[in-house]
């Protein structure tokens, strides 16, 4: 049985899931393996490593395509059809386990110990081989070899679904079956030494059970500083509520006397909170010390709070606090608030009131400001707390999708700033997220395809093209219409489930051509006439059906059942914020007006995915202007 030096987490892949188990208790002891795992410092996501101390080191490319999906192939890209004719372009993955593999030579030739000093050819070398392979779960080797693809896909780099799936194949086959895929057939012997480097290298991993692996530096964001007062920036996707969570549980386990407070601003993203805390290993030594908030409903239950008497809810709890002496009896040893730039005043007047002590953490990312134009940090000072280190939280994003959202953010919130300030801004950004840009010229003057020769934003470019659709449709009829039958090809053609989708819009009602449109009612009635599961999140009208039977349930923003049922999720864009999906569908972007801050909502529609994003609009206005201005910016710019 091989040892596994991560865990299954959830979100893999049925194929991901049987590689896995087939490599845990198909390979002999002496293997050591590690799954989806993010390397530090570099950005990439490596579906698994595997390491012997006689036979090297394996990088695998996992893909659950069946044969029928792949069009043609090259090189450098496959072509793949789903069942509604819709065609996309990805990597070759024999060529992208490649790029990983030189990722990690290079990292490895950086090590004195791991290099050869004998004298000759080999000398300065890695000291054992280096080795890569694609895995398919789902194709037959028979069947390939009668293709016309082995020619870029070689029979002798892959593993198939034949060998894979068979169950009468023992432990000494596999082995064997591993050693045969190498490239580079010689033998060494790893010293103990040299493998403790090579799991450092690869980030001494510290996991956590909703699907992410810390690297070294969001592990020091949870381990250090604990008796003061931080504030953390991470854009969408930088794993920012993970490390809240991990760091609660580190403050927890050190001082087991503290009571500690969690806060955020919506209902769905304190459930979610709470789902991640649920899943740590020391949830049972924690979870009376650990309390997560969403902000009003703990104000709701500290203050007598008289919500009709006020225009909004800021201003309710105000008076009640002021009517409670500016006091609330709950006090907390330690404050950690997630999505924080939303924070109002009497936010942060209350957190600091109910502080018992100095430990307090602030998360925030300014681009997701929904509520308030206030500048945070000054906010913060302002109410007596000391910030005393600013940290940024940066690690490789949910996709490359970032980059088009901080594009359209960027060109739809500096209206009259010049393009090269907003190219300035953007290159620095996606240099910070995605690590490996180098050679970044201080001067846009000497042209972008100059400066960014040899980096990775082809790659950003490429992905924007098969990550990001956009469709134009005359009515939210046809909108919907459409989204159904993609749902339906994602189904039948990605081996995915109803969970791994979520549909976002901007406003509940909306008007086209005269006529007033309930969107989540009419989503909701086309799904169940469809019979496909659906649930609607919402502080109201809640409701859910499973395929069969429809459940009204009024607030279910906070019911872990309806969070996480195989269904398909349906809520508006405020309520997304910390949620994300596999596949996003946006009904009616160009719904989203400057009054909603724009760029903010856009920014957060557009950061909600791990894959794809399909987005729909019906009139032709300045907000979709500026997407297609970002989108192609990127596209055209990102591609030397």
């Amino acid at each position: 049985m091989a040892k596994m030096y991560t865990q299954l987490n959830g979100s893999e892949t049925d194929g991901e899931k049987l590689l896995y188990n087939k490599f845990k208790n198909s390979l002999e002891d002496s293997f050591l393996v590690w799954h989806n795992i993010v390397l530090p410092g570099k950005g990439r996501e490596l579906d698994f490593i595997i390491l012997h101390p006689t036979y090297g080191l394996w990088v695998v490319e996992v893909k659950d395509w069946v044969l029928s999906q792949i069009t043609d192939v090259d090189q450098h890209n496959i072509k793949l059809k789903n069942k509604i004719g819709f065609t996309k372009s990805k990597k070759n993955p024999l060529f992208q386990a490649r790029e990983n593999w030189v990722i990690i030579k290079e990292m490895l030739e950086k090590q004195e110990l791991l290099l050869n000093d004998s004298v000759g050819i080999h000398n300065g070398k890695i000291k054992f081989a280096l080795n890569y392979f694609v895995a398919f779960p789902n194709i037959d080797s028979n069947e390939f070899l009668n293709t016309s693809f082995t020619y870029a896909l070689p029979l002798e780099n892959i593993l198939f679904s034949d060998f894979i799936t068979d169950g009468l194949i023992i432990e000494d086959e596999w082995t064997k079956k591993i050693i045969e895929l190498r490239q580079k057939k010689f033998d060494s012997n790893i010293s103990y030494k040299e493998i403790s480097l090579i799991k450092k290298l690869l980030g001494t991993q510290s996991f956590d059970k909703t699907g992410s692996t810390l690297d070294s530096e969001q592990v020091k964001l949870t381990e250090k500083w604990f008796d003061e007062q931080i504030i953390i920036e991470g854009p969408a996707g930088s794993g920012k509520s993970i490390v809240l969570i991990r760091r609660a549980v580190k403050i927890s386990i050190k001082n087991p006397n503290w009571q500690i407070g969690v806060f955020c601003f919506n209902a769905l993203m304190a459930m979610y909170l709470k789902i991640i805390l649920q899943n740590q290993e020391e949830y049972d030594k924690v979870k009376n010390k650990i309390h997560i908030f969403d902000f009003y409903y703990f104000a709701k239950h500290q203050l007598t709070v008289h919500w009709r008497n006020h225009n909004n809810p800021e201003s309710a709890v105000e008076s009640a606090f002021i009517l409670n002496g500016n006091q609330i009896k709950e006090k907390f040893d330690s404050i950690l608030v997630d999505e924080g730039q939303d924070c109002s005043d009497i936010q942060i007047k209350i957190y600091k009131s109910i502080l018992n002590g100095n430990s307090f953490t602030f998360f925030y990312d300014n681009r997701q400001i929904l509520y308030d134009n206030k500048k945070i940090i000054n906010q913060l000072v302002d109410f007596g707390f000391d910030i005393s280190k600013e940290k940024p939280l940066v690690k490789q994003q949910r996709s490359s999708l970032i980059a088009l959202a901080l594009s359209f953010y960027d060109f739809n919130d500096n209206l009259f700033v010049s393009e090269d300030s907003i190219i300035s801004s953007l290159n620095k950004h996606i240099t910070r997220m995605f690590g490996n840009i180098k050679d970044i010229a201080s001067s846009v003057a000497s042209g972008i395809k100059r400066m960014f020769s040899g980096s990775t934003l082809p790659t950003i470019s490429k992905s924007i093209e098969n990550s990001f659709f956009l469709f134009q449709k005359r009515n939210i009829d046809e909108i919907v219409d459409d989204l159904i039958f993609k749902i339906d090809g994602i189904i039948q053609d990605e081996h995915s489930d109803y969970n791994d989708i979520l549909i976002l819009f901007p406003k509940r009602a909306v008007e086209v051509e005269k006529e007033s449109i309930e969107i989540p009612t009419l989503v909701v009635k086309k799904f169940i006439s469809h019979g496909l599961p659906i649930t609607y999140i919402d502080k109201k009208n809640g409701i859910s059906f499973d395929g069969d039977n429809t459940t009204n349930q009024t607030d279910n923003r906070r019911s872990v059942a309806a969070i996480m049922s195989n269904t398909t999720k349906l809520m508006t864009l405020n309520t997304s914020k910390g949620f994300d999906s596999k596949y996003v569908f946006i009904i009616g972007f160009d719904f989203i007006n400057f009054s909603d801050k724009a760029s903010s909502l856009g920014y957060v529609g557009l950061t909600r995915t791990k894959d794809t994003c399909y987005c729909y609009y019906v009139d032709e206005n300045e907000i979709i202007s500026n997407l297609k201005k970002a989108r192609s910016y990127i596209i055209e710019n990102f591609n030397v």
